[in-house]
């Protein structure tokens, strides 16, 4: 279950404070490789590929069996998320 919409990872890390830096997907996914086969990072290439695209689901099905709307944006239930554990 999920908001309409869909937000990408540079988005949530604005919203999240997180700085980021426009680095080429190529050498993060080096770099991951090398940190992982090194055993000094925990993720190789194919998480860095997980983050490239946005997650999108599809509500359809559910909300036309049980009437459910979303009530929250992806944005604004990350909001909501990062302000319930601060």
């Amino acid at each position: 279950i999920a908001a309409d919409d869909y937000s990408t990872s540079r988005k949530i890390y604005e919203i999240a404070g997180v700085e980021t830096k426009d680095v080429s997907i190529g050498f993060i996914r080096w770099m991951a490789n090398i940190t992982f086969f090194l055993g000094l990072g925990k993720m190789s290439q194919g998480w860095v590929s997980l983050g490239e695209y946005p997650i999108i689901v599809n509500n359809e099905k559910f909300k036309t069996a049980t009437g459910w709307q979303p009530k929250y944006t992806t944005e604004e239930a990350f909001r909501d998320f990062l302000d319930s554990v601060k």
